[in-house]
């Protein structure tokens, strides 16, 4: 059960250099995580397409980055997205700084 019946949308910018990286492999499980909870995740994704489309898979909406820039960019990006997907006042964005923080997101629902 959400947090005070709120919705969330998370939203987060990633890069990975190959499908090994162990925070890579942390960030799908959180991905899988938030999918099995409801909770909608937003990646802009500055990696190679096979591990965006990976991201998907998960039920995340996952965008390649336009914006040119870094994180900083990247962040703007997503939190752009991610108010798009607000589809209430209720609804709280939450910055996820790294989805290889997989724990976390079962905190949003205790």
């Amino acid at each position: 059960m959400p947090l005070n019946g709120m919705q969330y949308v998370i939203f987060t910018a990633t890069f990975y250099r190959d499908t090994t990286d162990v925070r890579y492999k942390a960030c799908l499980r959180s991905l899988q995580s938030a999918q099995k909870l409801g909770i909608t995740v937003i990646v802009v994704d500055a990696s190679a397409p096979e591990i965006g489309a990976e991201m998907a898979a998960t039920g995340a909406i996952v965008s390649k980055q336009v914006c040119k820039g870094k994180k900083g960019a990247a962040l703007r990006e997503a939190a752009k997205i991610a108010s798009e997907h607000a589809n209430s006042p209720e609804t709280l964005l939450c910055w996820q700084v790294g989805l290889n923080a997989h724990p976390v997101i079962r905190h949003l629902y205790t």
